[in-house]
């Protein structure tokens, strides 16, 4: 107890981004879910505040991803019990700002000339920029080694709150709701 810890680690997210797009004068609606998993790097540093309780800050960035960004920053706890000499298992909870930035086709009200006539509707590559407060909780299982060495395994579930959305590279708002929900395991 009473103890500074550095973890480091490999973690994989499944995400679950649903949009929903109302036209307008320039978009088509939509409803339509993405779905991505992308491979992380993982780091957090901390204090056991006694045997059973851990409090510290943690980030992950992915390394691996069909998105173009993906991370998370923010606060981490976690509960132990069942605590023994060679294991234990654990409850975290983790606060975290988190961004994705997104890529994917959508149908505009227009009309594009391809090949040898006009195609309607046109479409266009956007990026999406989501940063949310994110809320993971899960249950994990700590192996303990000698030295204070330590192999965790981990499976979290998490929610979302969208704080804003907004497309990166075309200065327009669109009338849309998007949900982001998954589960890691690191």
């Amino acid at each position: 107890s009473d103890e500074w810890a550095f973890q480091v680690g490999v973690g994989a997210t499944y995400l679950n981004l649903a949009e929903s797009l109302r036209a307008d004068d320039y978009f088509l609606g939509r409803e339509k879910v993405l779905n991505d998993l992308p491979l992380s790097l993982k780091a957090s540093v901390g204090k056991y505040l006694n045997a059973q309780n851990y409090l510290g800050v943690t980030a992950d960035y992915a390394l691996l991803a069909e998105s173009p960004s993906f991370w998370n920053a923010g606060l981490r706890y976690a509960y132990l019990f069942n605590i023994n000499r060679n294991s234990s298992f654990y409850i975290p909870v983790e606060l975290m700002l988190s961004q994705w930035i997104t890529e994917d086709q959508y149908d505009i009200d227009d009309t594009t000339f391809v090949g040898t006539g006009f195609e309607y509707p046109a479409s266009e590559q956007l990026q999406t920029k989501i940063n949310a407060l994110t809320l993971h909780a899960g249950v994990g299982h700590s192996f303990l080694f000698a030295d204070k060495k330590a192999f965790n395994i981990e499976l979290t579930f998490f929610l979302t709150g969208v704080l804003n959305e907004e497309f990166v590279d075309l200065d327009r708002v669109a009338d849309r709701d998007v949900q982001v929900n998954g589960l890691r395991l690191s």
